[in-house]
């Protein structure tokens, strides 16, 4: 389960929490009978998330090839 160069930098079981979340959202916001107010917030928190962890990837993936061209 890959989806190639867009979440290249993430592991497989971070993939998988991130499609979760990503799933979850979209039966929070169209399926449940949510204010408007609180389906914005959802949308905005799993956007959030979202990003944190892919940054996290990439910044992760850059220390270790930092790491290992310092030793």
């Amino acid at each position: 389960m890959s989806f190639g160069n867009t979440f290249k930098n993430l592991g497989i079981i971070q993939e998988a929490l991130i499609i979760a979340l990503l799933i979850t959202t979209v039966f929070a916001i169209f399926y449940f009978n949510f204010s408007l107010t609180l389906k914005i917030t959802i949308a905005i928190v799993s956007f959030t998330i979202t990003i944190l962890v892919s940054t996290a990837g990439q910044l992760f993936t850059i220390q270790k090839e930092t790491t290992k061209t310092q030793h």
